[in-house]
């Protein structure tokens, strides 16, 4: 089956735009994991 969407560019950026704000997301997290583990680990080692 072949379809022709009529808006490829449009949906491009949708799409891109959603994983941005994910990876947005996921780096927030990763970055309060980080420094959690950080002072975790300096509080452990003190």
């Amino acid at each position: 089956m072949h379809f022709h969407v009529p808006h490829p560019h449009f949906q491009h950026t949708a799409l891109f735009s959603h994983v941005s704000d994910v990876m947005n997301v996921v780096l927030i997290l990763l970055g309060l994991l980080v420094a959690l583990l950080a002072a975790g680990g300096y509080t452990v080692h003190d």
